[in-house]
């Protein structure tokens, strides 16, 4: 006897594979030589205790100073082939909600300044992030009740962010912010870990599809052999179209 487990993601995923592509601007897995500099020097280092794609990923520890920053900065990246502007990254934010973690950009402009990303481009589910930002609170995995908790492999979240309202057809550069808070002692706290930050461009505006199971649902596949019959739908929400979606099950 087999338990059936419905995969949603493996729905959504093979599922968002559309005719106009977006395409890779340029990031950082922190795998090898990194183009990412961190400020002060060695503040931000890499990590083979956690990582999405080996062998290494990169963590940011909270100054032990109040009011103390740690920046990781990325080069300046060209956008000014693309309309339609996306982050991605994956991260671990063991960071106290009284500290200050957030993403800012900087046009390639002579007088630019630096901008925080703001809240309305966010695309995640982190709880309350519009008010609050990343930090340990933003997922219950994280553990905020335990500054002291350390994290595991499971704890990986993926963040995105649709930068096309500010960097349409633009350069620019970023950077990742730790910044102590007004509260002593929260550096005991882990810290922000990175992965495969990635910087996208496309001439088509790319959004999740929606997808969701139509009902009936399978309530019990251990005792019963089937066959059974599962119905799903997958919409796109922009002007690109799906191809054949399939779904992945164990």
């Amino acid at each position: 006897m087999k338990k059936l487990v419905m995969f949603f993601c493996g729905l959504l995923m093979c599922g968002y594979q559309m005719y106009a592509q977006k395409t890779l601007v340029g990031g950082e897995n922190f795998d090898g030589l990194s183009t990412f500099i961190s400020t002060p020097a060695n503040s931000w280092t890499t990590t083979n205790s956690y990582y999405v794609s080996l062998l290494y990923g990169m963590r940011g520890q909270v100054p032990s100073t109040i009011g103390d920053s740690i920046i990781l900065e990325t080069p300046i990246y060209s956008f000014e082939s693309y309309e339609y502007v996306y982050l991605e990254f994956s991260h671990i934010c063991k960071v106290s909600p009284s500290d200050i973690v957030r993403i800012e950009y900087m046009e390639d402009n002579v007088g630019s300044q630096w901008q925080p990303i703001p809240a309305s481009a966010y695309q995640g589910e982190a709880f309350d992030y519009a008010n609050a930002g990343f930090s340990a609170a933003s997922y219950p995995q994280w553990d905020a009740a335990d500054s002291t908790s350390t994290p595991t492999q499971q704890w990986w979240k993926n963040e995105s962010f649709d930068l096309s309202q500010q960097l349409s057809f633009a350069r620019a550069k970023f950077r990742f912010i730790i910044k102590h808070g007004t509260q002593n002692g929260t550096h005991v706290s882990y810290g922000w870990l990175l992965d495969d930050v990635k910087f996208y461009g496309s001439a088509i505006e790319y959004k999740n599809p929606t997808a969701e199971f139509i009902s009936p649902f399978i309530q019990d596949t251990v005792y019963s052999t089937g066959p059974y019959l599962i119905n799903a739908k997958i919409k796109t929400n922009t002007q690109a179209k799906l191809r054949p979606t399939y779904l992945v099950y164990t």
